[in-house]
This record gives C-alpha cells, structure tokens and sequence, in this order.
C-alpha cells in the first residue's frame, strides 16, 4: 500500500552553529536550558548539536535544520531532505493555515472585480459627450456595482483556479 504523509506544520531552524540561545527560536533555547538539547565543541569546526530523544541521542551539524514535531519532539534534518520534504507554511496572523485554494480564489477573484470595475467605468464615462457632462456619481455607482456583481459571479467558481483535493 503506498500512503501519503499528512499536511502539518511544524517549527523548524537552520541551525548554523550558533550557541546562544539569544539566537535561537525560543522552543530550542528553552530545550538547550532543560538539557533535551546540548551544543559540543561550540565555536570550533567540529561543532555539533546532541538531541535527545525518545530513540536515543540524534547529532545535528551547522547547516542542518532542527524540527520541533507536532508532539513538541525536536529531531535532525539534512538539508537536502528538508528541502525536499518542507516548504515555508502559509499562516495568517494568528499562526493558521491558509488554505492556498481560497488564497488564490480571493487574489484572482479580486483581480477580476478590478478590471470589472475599471472596464464599467470606462464604458460609463464613454457614453458622455464632453467631460463636463460626466455624471461621476452614476460611474462610480456603475462601477460599485459592477464590481459587486464580478466577486458574487466568482463565487460559482473561477476557471484560472485549480480546485485540488
């Protein structure tokens, strides 16, 4: 059976070498400070990075990224295999996720109003003879509207957006 790893955010560092906590993320100086994690020879060429785990003590290397797991468990990560296996979360303000499909929904349905808005006012404008005869408060009702009208058409869907399951 082949299964396809779950969709989790967790909290990762490119560690360079450093042995201040001050420099870390707070999660990994708080496990420097309780002794889950050690630095050995700091500041030398053969410095590295003991982390202790539930199956034993892992090294981690300057260069290696350093993950703090959804259970809060912190292990090693070669660079490679972290670029190939993590991307950088999309999170709003409050650390959620942001489902990318309703991201790029709401950029491309905003796009489309904007142009919507721009096109109705040009079509209004135009059926003026001179520009002193421009009604601006009927244009920019037009246009209001228009635009209102675009946002509530997209919500059936929009063809430049991908659904993907």
């Amino acid at each position: 059976m082949e299964y396809r790893k779950k969709s989790v955010i967790v909290n990762a560092w490119d560690w360079m070498g450093e042995c201040n906590p001050d420099e870390m993320p707070e999660w990994l100086a708080e496990a420097l400070a309780a002794g889950t994690v050690t630095i050995e020879n700091p500041g030398a060429s053969n410095t590295r990075m003991i982390i202790k785990t539930l199956e034993g003590d892992h090294t981690a290397k300057p260069h290696d990224y350093i993950i703090q797991g959804v259970a809060r468990e912190l292990y090693p990560c070669k660079p490679d295999i972290f670029e190939a296996t993590y991307e950088l979360a999309d999170l709003d303000d409050d650390d959620t996720p942001v489902n990318p499909y309703i991201k790029n929904w709401l950029k491309a349905s905003g796009i489309r109003a904007i142009k919507t808005v721009a096109q109705t006012a040009v079509a209004t404008i135009g059926t003026s003879a001179v520009i002193g005869d421009v009604n601006w408060i009927m244009v920019g009702s037009a246009a209001l509207l228009a635009g209102i009208l675009s946002l509530l058409t997209s919500v059936a869907g929009l063809p430049e957006v991908e659904k993907t399951e």
